[in-house]
């Protein structure tokens, strides 16, 4: 049989073995029963089909004088299970063909040495365990061990008290199946817990686990919760994680941490669908209780804690946009704790720091919710902009650790997946690119100041994030540094004089290598307008000043400079400047692949000018001698040049008028004489002569043998 569980049931597949065919053949998939007469004398298995409970496609009982095994070709079926541990107690218990009877003593002072025997069998198999767990749950028989227990701690009884702690450790590998989660409820009620987790101070080392669980501070109402119940479920999910983490971390098996962990899950579901119901109503009390700042790092921990709770949960999406709602005082706090500068400074990160989890778990979500958030508060000119705070906040802050988590939430929001929503994503790059960047990158920008950097560490934070904005945002980020002095601040870092490299000499590594970085990343981006920004600007020329300097070092550094000027001379335009430019410093660097680079250089310079010496390898188009005398000679015989040079114009006569004016004394209106037309035979005397085409002779070939 192949056996999986499905919550309290096993749905197993039964197979025959066909002797005739020698293989075995499928009778089908059916709930497999356990059956026991009332003197536990006689046990036999049962499997119904799914479909049809009347037809019975295994009914067989268990004989101990027969050895079972897996797979046996004599037997009547077979009997395979996948997850032994979970149908182990509903199959067989067969031991050398011997039945394992178990009975459980009255818990008496003087049966306190044959429980603790009984008790350590239970790691022996599953039939034992199996009937161990029905003893305990039945006739409150662990309540009557409890009591027995506190009888011996009022005694004083230290011999029995070390006894009790293999008993209740052989209670806990009971917890090997969901259908043992009963036991698990009451061991871990408000009346049982204290005992149990006392026992094993009495082994070795005494570390006051009852008095941890009775301290009044252990458990803190951060809201009101009306219904009891779920009170009570919080406590016993916490008593159980207690259990799992520090009472039995070092005797707990993986099938009682399994079971332990299912009850935790199914415990906390209950408590997330009440809290997420309409009558907790506990997003309104927390959006007050925000406003009070004595109730603020409990409540920021609750949400922290909640949302991990949350996250694998279908409530997932329906917590996300109740916890955006609650955004703004949440955001409250960042702008009012950087205006107070008291001496509660610790207080103040720890709220900062809180705030600062609890927005990136919601982003980790959907991260599309909070950028449509973003976008609706730019959109109601609210001065509480996610985006903005955190990006002010991150300039601003002094702790490392906390700047992290801001740096991972700007990238979280500003770097998409592969197939985003278009429209979020392009709103909320135009909000970052037209109202933001130029302030959040003004570090960078000011590098090229010769100024002195007063925080090195957002230098290198900055520069990371400029890179993986190039790689993401294509567009925006392109006319972002096109415009900017963005680019020439970073490649600044290369210049070994910059004031700030006095002051920290091991840094003085870690700038160039990010300015180097930064460098290759635009040249990776294979645009054209990156590379003219480059030979504009001349970027190339700290980096071949570094790989000077560091030539005859094998260290990092050199290596870097060596890939970046290899990703450079992949690109045909920057090669070229490079080369005609740097040739002699490039040269001197002796590495193969640049000998390779100017060897080419060389070959296909030298082919143009070979093949025709007077052409240009490259650039406009220009006439030979011959074309240019062509054209200058004249062979038409009508219409003749006149080489010879004009006359100055202080020879020239004064110009007269051709006819009268007004003002000539001899003006007559009989001086007008109307033209006359000439006759064709006047136009003839003119002298003008036509030019005479000659007919072209045909063309004649001659053809002659070839001998």
């Amino acid at each position: 049989m192949d056996a999986n569980e499905r919550g309290d049931e096993i749905v197993v597949m039964v197979f025959e073995f066909v002797e005739a065919e020698s293989a075995w053949k499928s009778l089908g998939v059916g709930k497999l029963q356990f059956f026991q007469n009332n003197d536990q004398t006689e046990t036999a298995l049962c499997v119904t089909n799914e479909k049809d409970e009347s037809e019975c496609l295994l009914d067989h009982t268990i004989r101990p004088e027969e050895n079972y095994s897996r797979t046996e070709e004599n037997s009547e079926s077979i009997e395979q299970a996948q997850q032994m541990s979970t149908a182990d107690y509903m199959i067989v218990d067969v031991e050398d063909g011997k039945r394992i009877s178990v009975e459980l003593p009255e818990p008496t002072l003087k049966n306190v040495e044959s429980l603790k025997e009984i008790f350590k069998q239970t790691n022996v198999s599953g039939r034992v365990k199996w009937t161990l767990y029905q003893q305990i749950m039945r006739n409150n028989y662990l309540e009557t061990l409890f009591e027995l227990f506190e009888t011996c701690e009022d005694l004083e009884a230290t011999e029995e008290l070390e006894k009790f702690y293999f008993i209740f450790r052989g209670i806990v590998n009971l917890l090997f199946n969901s259908n043992t989660m009963d036991l698990l409820k009451k061991i871990v009620s408000r009346e049982n817990v204290l005992n149990f987790v006392d026992d094993p101070e009495y082994m070795h080392c005494k570390p006051k686990y009852r008095e941890y669980l009775k301290s009044e501070d252990l458990y803190r109402n951060v809201f009101f919760i009306e219904n009891k119940e779920i009170e009570e479920l919080i406590h016993q999910s916490f008593r159980a994680q207690y259990l799992k983490d520090v009472v039995l971390t070092r005797v707990l098996e993986d099938e009682g941490f399994n079971c332990i962990m299912r009850f935790i899950r199914s415990v906390n579901y209950e408590i997330i669908n009440y809290l997420m119901s309409e009558e907790s109503n506990i997003f309104i009390q927390i959006n007050d209780l925000l406003e009070r700042r004595e109730k603020r790092r409990e409540i920021l921990s609750f949400l922290k804690e909640f949302n991990l709770m949350v996250k694998m949960t279908e409530f997932s999406n329906l917590f996300q946009k109740e916890a955006i709602k609650i955004l703004n005082p949440i955001l409250k706090i960042f702008k009012e704790e950087k205006e107070d500068q008291s001496e509660k400074e610790k207080e103040n990160f720890d709220l900062r720091s809180k705030a600062a989890e609890f927005i990136l778990g919601i982003i980790e979500q959907n991260p599309d919710n909070v950028r449509s958030a973003i976008l609706d508060q730019e959109n109601e000119k609210n001065n509480l902009n996610l985006l903005k705070i955190i990006l002010d906040s991150f300039l601003d802050e002094k702790d490392s650790g906390l700047r992290l988590e801001f740096l991972e939430i700007i990238r979280s929001l500003l770097t998409f997946p592969p197939n985003p929503s278009e429209k979020i994503k392009s709103d909320l790059l135009n909000l970052f690119y037209q109202s933001f960047v130029e302030s959040f990158f003004f570090p960078l920008s000011n590098l090229s100041n010769d100024s002195e950097i007063k925080d090195p560490e957002i230098i290198q934070h900055l520069i990371d994030l400029l890179c993986g904005f190039i790689r993401q945002h294509t567009y925006n980020i392109k006319y972002f540094i096109l415009g900017s002095s963005v680019s020439q601040g970073i490649i600044s870092l290369c210049n070994s004089n910059f004031p700030h490299l006095k002051i920290c000499k091991f840094r003085k590594l870690y700038f160039h290598l990010a300015a180097i970085k930064y460098l290759k990343t635009c040249i990776q981006r294979r645009d054209q307008f990156f590379d003219r920004f480059i030979i504009k600007n001349d970027l190339v020329k700290k980096v071949i000043e570094l790989a000077v300097e560091y030539q005859n070092q094998d260290n990092l550094i050199s290596a870097t400079i060596l890939d970046c000027l290899n990703t450079i001379s992949c690109s045909n335009l920057l090669s070229l400047h490079l080369l005609e430019k740097y040739r002699q410093t490039i040269e001197s660097l002796s590495n193969p692949n640049f000998t390779n680079l100017i060897k080419l250089y060389e070959n296909g310079v030298n082919e143009n000018n070979k093949n025709n010496p007077n052409v240009p390898a490259k650039g406009l188009w220009t006439s030979d001698a011959d074309e240019d005398a062509y054209f200058n000679s004249d062979d038409d015989p009508i219409h003749k040049r006149n080489t010879s040079s004009p006359p100055p114009l202080d020879a020239l006569p004064p110009l007269k008028p051709s006819s009268p004016t007004l003002d000539d004394p001899d003006f007559s209106l009989n001086t007008f004489v109307p033209l006359k037309r000439k006759s064709n035979e006047e136009n003839e005397d003119l002298n003008f002569t036509k030019p005479k085409i000659k007919k072209s002779e045909p063309i004649k070939f001659k053809f002659r043998e070839i001998s």
